[in-house]
């Protein structure tokens, strides 16, 4: 259990390192709940590994900020929503200072948070943050590329739902045109659907 781990001496030399294993221990543990949806008991975990990586690494280490990404991930419901948003700030704020605005995984760590805003129906701040996205990778990123196909994709689907088709089909355009040159000359089947429906209205 959580609580089983055998003290050592705390003049021990092995200490740091035999506690950074166990902290990759429970870091690994936590994600295996997590894959299996097992979110509080992945949650127990992910939090022991934070407190020993913080310890250890200090909170600007990478391997720190992945746990709380995937933190995040285990607050779901609807009262925990805003509690996955805090962490997924926490994470943007961390790789800005570390890595700066112009890294690809500054911008990742923004797509994350337009999602965790999408999931929390805070609709315009996941907007907002999807543009900032699409905006950081067509600047950084080769294109065509999977990852920024990925935040237009989303913005179009955005607009999609919200019922706003005209902007829907500008964005789910330029997803097909970059689709297509990605995927070996085939388009995401969800692209021609919205298309699709699009056409209809």
């Amino acid at each position: 259990t959580l609580g089983s781990t055998t003290e050592l001496p705390k003049n021990s030399v092995l200490r740091p390192s035999i506690e950074f294993f166990i902290g990759k221990s429970y870091f690994r543990i936590g994600i295996y709940y997590l894959k299996l949806r097992m979110l509080e008991r992945a949650r127990q975990y992910l939090q022991k590994s934070q407190e020993i990586f913080g310890k250890y690494l200090g909170e600007e280490d990478e391997r720190y900020v992945e746990i709380l990404a995937n933190l995040a991930l285990t607050y779901v419901g609807p009262k925990e929503r805003i509690t996955a948003l805090d962490f997924l700030h926490k994470v943007v704020l961390i790789r800005e200072r570390v890595l700066g605005k112009d890294h690809p995984s500054y911008a990742t760590a923004i797509h994350e948070l337009a999602k965790g805003y999408l999931t929390a129906q805070i609709f315009d701040n996941a907007l907002e943050f999807y543009h900032l996205c699409e905006q950081i990778r067509r600047r950084i990123l080769e294109d065509p590329s999977p990852d920024y196909l990925a935040v237009v994709y989303d913005i179009a689907s955005w607009y999609f739902f919200q019922e706003q088709y005209d902007d829907a089909l500008i964005w789910f355009e330029k997803s097909q045109k970059l689709s297509f040159l990605i995927e070996e000359n085939q388009i995401r089947p969800g692209i021609l659907i919205h298309l699709g429906v699009i056409h209809r209205e």
